[in-house]
């Protein structure tokens, strides 16, 4: 060595040290991921996007998707748990782009093989192609007009009018007719009802799917129209205006939809100087907003605006008493057009459709605060071909951009830095490909551009992940064979399982400090099956469904008013009723199916008679029925808002036979949750005399019946049946049946009490209505329930045995929800640079919502702090996946223990007219 030339040992030196620097990270460097700890992580945490696009691309670089893929297909069915969302999902009815994304980041990282739908459609891009390429997919693209939406039959608006004329607020003389519509007389109760239905979805999401995160729509709406509603503002509110309209072209407020905002003002100087104190604290808040000036059909307007569309409002005064404020020009061009009568402007107010809904919902009603409105023309629109393509290509882009930020967060954990430019995530294949490239192309020809801060992307033809570019600013012209077939097969769908439930949809509210109420009406549908069977089973006037009494441990209700003289027609069971007439009737099915079981019923003929069923059915008993649960520790704990939640989420979004089937699953809820509590069924009495010599007669029944023993296999069973005496009142008789299995014994208790004929699980319901009925005063007639077909009631401060359960539940929901945001969290800690960790802690929440789209929080007020040795995140409330805790209920100044505190009673009726099905849901709250 020491005779070596010194060029040749400084050399050596030299390229020894280059060695070393290129293989120890750099300052600040986090260390690579190894696959397979990524793939260990995504079994604890399935539900992080971010962490499925890692193991996904760390796959593709190494050639191993074949291994990968089927992992992160489970981890997102799993997450999803209905399944994972694939093509019906880009046409869905209701799920927005985020629910998606995973799949869409799947599809796009795996190629074309997975999932050609998704592809994006190969649209010309602003660039000048080659002529026979131009000309190639000028034959491949389709006029969009020359689709056909939905043939849903519309109601005969003008007959079912008659001529009537109902009054017609000013607001809805304001806006178009293919607009939805909420109006309210108060913009303190629209803020009243915006924030609670923030808090109650937040909290019940929780609760029902698992998740505590959440994309903060009112609040990025407010700030886009530079529209401020602090509590000291409501006194403003109230004072200056009388009415308050919200409007637009369609529903996908989550990615970005246009929202109009009408103001009408008895004070219109007092409105138009703080309206305008709005605009320049936006101007002062956002250093990089301008303002520009302008005419719409001769209205002035101010338009104040970010490049990424943070605020994006237009405000114009049309008449000197109305104020509108809108994200999108072009609704607002919409907006005026109907405010001064344009030629050609179709206006909701002057429709016969709204008129004939308002004949029913009349204006200015006591019972409305606020009313809601979907017409026939917006539902129209929102599934028609214009608006659904338009909303599928925004998805595509949407992971797109979605996408780019993964990239960026993964080339930051890395690299210790963020990236440069889209081409380094490319070169450094932290994502699979070139953006602005083959499968990740804009699919309207716009063009990704990675961001300042090096974490997020945006594209010019749709905007920000955060605020995209409304529908109606971008709409389609043409379209490619492969989206018109597409589309063709949605709208076969759709008339085939979604035409009876899209009707136009009106919601009368009202808001009280003690009650939220919510009215709707469905038109009656045409060629429906199911509605004309719910009719006819539940038909008749309608009657109060909660009349007898209640006892202090019923927690839950469900009762029907049956249309009973219908259906002991049908069954050949009505006094005078003609069985040859029944014969060749609608049910002729049922009919035969019970005169080849030899009697009514199914009951042998001598049974039957002997019973004196028919006369009991006919005179002895009351049209309604009633299944009810009984306040005790349940021996099992099932969710039942996660087990809605579960079974919802089997057909969500699904315009198929997953949705039919979800429908028609929905009632089992109610018997899972009866297994779970003492039962009782009521049946009122319209003749004691008659029910009791009924009772009478089915003693000597079961007493000949209870000597009977019987054995089939190995199981021997038998019945019994004995009179219980009641310890309330000694005079009071209950019948008991029992059941025996071997050594396994089911017992049955029933009684008539005053008006009710009871059927009751346990012996100390029956119990407690003999003391309410010796003991208690009748019920006061606004106790008794509103006159429906149907009710359903929940009764908060009926369950006392149940409550420890429930709040465990509502905790462990809670705690469960707060630790599956864990892992995302702990995901982009990786990507931080090293340094101190309050300040690593600052960075945390902003770059995981950037990234995420989402904000994290959890259900209770905990935050999320970084552990000392800077390596993990944990809860304040909860701690983390591997150390977690919780209280035996919610923490008492959390936002879900105020919920719970304050709830009275749920009620929801459903009632049958000839003008519709009218449903009703009421929240009483605790004063």
């Amino acid at each position: 060595m020491r005779r070596m030339p010194a060029t040749i040992v400084c050399a050596v030196v030299i390229a020894a040290v280059l060695g070393a620097a290129s293989d120890a990270p750099q300052q600040g460097t986090n260390r690579s991921w190894p696959l397979d700890d990524v793939l260990t992580q995504l079994q604890a945490s399935p539900r992080d996007p971010f962490l499925q696009y890692v193991a996904l691309q760390l796959a593709w670089r190494k050639k191993d998707l074949a291994r990968v893929q089927p992992l992160v297909e489970k981890a997102i069915s799993d997450s999803h748990r209905g399944g994972r969302a694939r093509d019906a999902d880009l046409f869905s009815l209701f799920t927005g782009a985020l629910a998606v994304q995973e799949s869409l980041q799947l599809d796009v990282i795996a190629g074309p093989a997975s999932s050609a739908a998704f592809d994006p459609p190969d649209i010309p891009r602003a660039p000048v192609r080659a002529d026979a390429h131009r000309e190639q997919h000028a034959r491949e693209l389709i006029p969009i007009s020359t689709l056909g939406g939905p043939t849903v039959k519309s109601h005969p608006w003008e007959a079912m009018l008659a001529g009537r004329k109902p009054a017609i607020s000013p607001l809805a003389l304001c806006v178009p007719d293919d607009f939805y519509f909420l109006e309210f007389r108060s913009a303190s109760k629209l803020l009243d009802l915006l924030e609670q239905g923030d808090l109650w979805a937040t909290h019940l999401a929780s609760h029902a799917v698992g998740e505590a995160r959440s994309q903060r729509i009112r609040q990025r709406l407010q700030m886009q129209l530079a529209i401020e509603t602090s509590t000291v503002l409501r006194p403003f509110y109230d004072l200056a205006i009388d009415g308050v309209a919200i409007t637009g072209s369609d529903l996908a407020f989550a990615e970005g939809a246009d929202v109009t905002i009408l103001f009408h003002a008895p004070k219109p100087e007092l409105v138009k100087n703080r309206l305008d104190a709005f605009l320049k604290s936006a101007l002062q808040s956002h250093p990089d907003a301008r303002t520009t000036n302008g005419k719409i059909l001769g209205i002035d307007f101010t338009h104040v605006s970010t490049p990424d569309r943070a605020v994006h409002a237009f405000a114009a005064q049309p008449r000197s008493d109305l104020f509108v404020r809108s994200n999108s020009r072009i609704a607002l061009e919409r907006v005026l057009a109907a405010v001064t009568s344009q030629p050609g402007a179709r206006r909701l107010g002057d429709s016969s459709e709204f008129a004939y809904v308002r004949t029913l919902f009349p204006t200015g009603a006591p019972q409305e605060d606020g009313f809601a409105y979907l017409s026939d023309p917006f539902i129209r629109h929102l599934v028609g071909p214009v608006a659904k393509l338009t909303e599928r290509r925004r998805v595509l882009c949407y992971n797109h951009i979605r996408m780019i930020g993964h990239s960026a967060l993964l080339y930051r954990l890395e690299h210790g830095r963020p990236p440069k430019s889209l081409d380094e995530l490319a070169d450094s294949r932290c994502c699979p490909g070139n953006f602005n490239a083959d499968r990740l192309r804009c699919p309207d020809g716009g063009t990704y551009v990675l961001d300042a801060d090096g974490l997020t992307g945006h594209c010019t033809h749709h905007g920000h992940a955060q605020s995209l570019v409304p529908d109606c600013e971008i709409p389609l012209s043409t379209v490619t064979q492969t989206e018109a077939g597409q589309y063709a097969d949605f709208v076969k769908e759709y008339n085939q399982y979604w035409r009876t439930f899209f009707d136009p949809i009106a919601l009368r509210i009202q808001i009280r400090p003690d009650r939220y109420r919510v009215e709707t009406v469905i038109l009656p549908l045409i060629d429906n099956s199911i509605y004309t069977a719910m009719a006819r089973v539940l038909g008749g006037t309608p009657e109060p469904l909660d009349a007898l009494p209640v006892p202090k441990r019923n927690f839950f209700t469900l009762a029907f008013r049956i249309n009973k003289l219908q259906l002991l027609k049908e069954f050949e069971l009505a006094d005078g009723g003609n069985p040859a007439q029944l014969a060749s009737a609608r049910n002729a099915d049922t009919a035969l199916a019970l005169r080849q079981a030899n009697a009514p019923l199914g009951l042998p003929a001598e049974v039957f008679d002997k019973l004196n069923i028919r006369t009991l059915l006919n005179e002895g008993v009351g049209n309604q029925i009633a299944f009810h649960l009984y306040d005790s520790p349940p021996p099992i704990d099932v969710n039942v808002p996660m087990l809605a939640g579960w079974m919802l989420g089997q057909g969500v979004g699904h315009p198929g036979a997953e949705s039919g089937r979800m429908i028609g699953e929905l009632p089992a809820i109610l018997p899972i949750a009866g297994l779970l509590h003492p039962v009782y069924v009521s049946v009122p009495v319209r003749n004691r005399g008659i029910v009791d010599d009924f009772l009478n007669r089915l003693d000597r029944f079961l007493a000949a019946e209870a000597r009977v023993h019987r054995r089939d296999w190995f199981i021997e069973y038998a019945s019994d049946f004995y009179k219980l005496t009641s310890a309330v009142n000694s005079k009071e008789k209950f019948r008991v049946a029992g059941l025996r299995f071997g050594p396994i014994k089911v017992r049955l208790f029933w009684a008539r009490i005053g008006d009710g004929l009871y059927l009751a699980t346990q012996p100390f319901i029956l119990e407690d209505l003999v003391a309410l009925e010796t003991q208690q005063p009748p019920r006061k007639a606004e106790e008794a329930g509103p006159a429906a077909h149907g009710l359903f009631r929940i009764r908060a401060g009926h369950w006392n045995e149940l409550l420890p359960a429930d709040r465990l539940g509502w905790a462990e929901s809670n705690r469960e929800a707060c630790l599956q945001n864990i892992g995302p969290l702990s995901s982009v800690l990786r990507a931080l640079s090293t340094g101190e960790i309050e300040g690593r802690q600052k960075q945390l929440a902003d770059m995981a919502g950037q990234v995420m789209d989402v904000e994290f929080y959890c259900p209770e007020g905990g935050h999320y702090d970084v552990t000392p040795d800077g390596r993990a995140v944990r809860c304040s409330v909860h701690g983390s996946p591997a150390d977690s805790y919780q209280s035996d209920r919610p923490a008492e100044g959390s936002e879900v223990a105020r919920l719970m505190r304050n709830l009275n009673q749920f009620t929801a009726s459903l009632t049958i007219q000839r003008d519709g099905l009218f449903a009703c849901l009421e929240i009483d709250r605790k004063p």
